[in-house]
């Protein structure tokens, strides 16, 4: 399988500010090792600005992926959007302190972002994955693993005082005050 990589040529280019869109799907986010994001899409804009020891990579994307629901376990597309910022320097000694400074060497011609794309979309995923709470629509959920839900969930049924020896010894504790 051919890797699909997102490689700018920076070389030929005058200083100043320069655009390049970039479209990724699915095989962008198969090739990726261990991705949290298996099928998606995602249009990308970079305004690059060139300068003379250093680039600047200013990102934004939006596009679709399809995420695990945490309640149900269904698989729903949900819409992602976001922006994030690199700085190539070139030549020079390594910055290992930062995730958006990279260095690379004084006769490369081109940078390639595809791991820091992989990263901005992967960063912009939702921490808790429920697209029905996403979305705003109940349906997109699966119902019948719902149900299922349902049916096995414990009584949440509130032991009284009487019915629990326990419970009794501790309120007589919490009403010391």
């Amino acid at each position: 399988m051919k890797k699909e990589q997102l490689v700018i040529p920076f070389s030929g280019l005058s200083q100043g500010e320069h655009h390049f869109n970039f479209e990724v799907g699915n095989k962008f986010f198969e090739q990726i090792e261990n991705s949290l994001i298996k099928k998606g899409d995602a249009q990308i804009d970079v305004q690059f600005i060139k300068m003379s020891a250093m680039l600047q990579l200013h990102m934004s994307f939006s596009g679709n992926a399809q995420i695990e629901c945490d309640r149900c376990l269904g698989e729903v597309f949900v819409p992602l959007s976001g922006k994030d910022d690199l700085i190539v320097k070139i030549g020079g000694e390594e910055i290992t302190d930062s995730s958006n400074i990279i260095t690379i060497g004084a006769k490369d011609a081109e940078v390639d972002i595809t791991l820091f794309v992989y990263e901005m979309i992967a960063l912009n995923l939702p921490f808790r994955k429920i697209p029905c709470e996403i979305l705003n629509d109940t349906n997109v959920c699966d119902q019948e693993m719902l149900a299922k839900l349902a049916q096995l969930k414990i009584d949440e049924q509130v032991q009284t005082d009487e019915t629990n020896p326990l419970w009794a010894g501790l309120n007589k504790l919490k009403n010391l005050n």
